[in-house]
């Protein structure tokens, strides 16, 4: 918008900019061409990109490092071709508990947790998982979830969320079909989900102890 208006921010908007550039991409994790040329020119314009990744990269707590360690000990995997699929029930800080599953080495983390009413579910992936199976979570996976939850839902092609009314383990089935299906139906253009009323298929998820 700077550019186009024929503006040149100064040091404090660059470095502002800057960033909301950083945080927005989760550090950069799901930035394109586009989102480093941006940063490049901010930086041109003053902007300090060490400071920025300080300033964003604040020490996790103890109750965010817990909800991680959770996350791994309730881990259920599933395989889907070549994909290691991991499924976690955690209270909170659910992204950051599918990162945390990401690290450890699954291809696509889904963690669910329900407080009340309210059912929120976080989706990580890898670029390798949505490069090759073309699924991106905010249109394919975490929309059609947020709408048969009746809430909402959406994202980035490596991270998305959805929210709204249901269980835990009937939004893990569902998930896990629509994932399935589009990997072994590539060419479907039908997105819709099934309805939590339809009896779940089996998935043969493996407990890990």
């Amino acid at each position: 918008m700077y550019l186009k208006l024929g503006f040149k921010p100064n040091q404090l908007a660059s470095q502002a900019l800057l960033i909301g550039l950083i945080v927005e991409t989760g550090h950069m994790s799901i930035a394109n061409r586009r989102t480093f040329k941006a940063a490049s020119t901010l930086v041109e314009f003053g902007a300090d990109p060490e400071q920025a990744l300080s300033l964003t990269r604040p020490t996790m707590d103890d109750s965010e490092r817990i909800a991680r360690l959770k996350s791994a000990q309730r881990l259920r995997v599933e395989r889907i071709g070549k994909w290691i699929v991991a499924f976690s029930e955690v209270g909170s800080y659910h992204a950051s508990a599918a990162r945390a599953l990401i690290a450890l080495g699954a291809h696509l983390a889904i963690i669910a947790g329900k407080r009340e009413d309210e059912l929120t579910i976080s989706l990580r992936s890898t670029r390798e998982f949505t490069s090759e199976t073309g699924i991106h979570l905010g249109t394919h996976l975490a929309n059609p979830l947020g709408r048969a939850m009746n809430g909402m839902g959406g994202g980035h092609a490596t991270a998305a969320g959805a929210n709204g009314n249901g269980e835990v383990n009937d939004a893990f089935k569902l998930a896990l079909r629509i994932v399935r299906n589009f990997i072994t139906q590539p060419t479907k253009t039908n997105t819709e989900p099934p309805s939590y009323a339809e009896p779940p298929s089996q998935t043969g998820v493996i407990t890990q102890k």
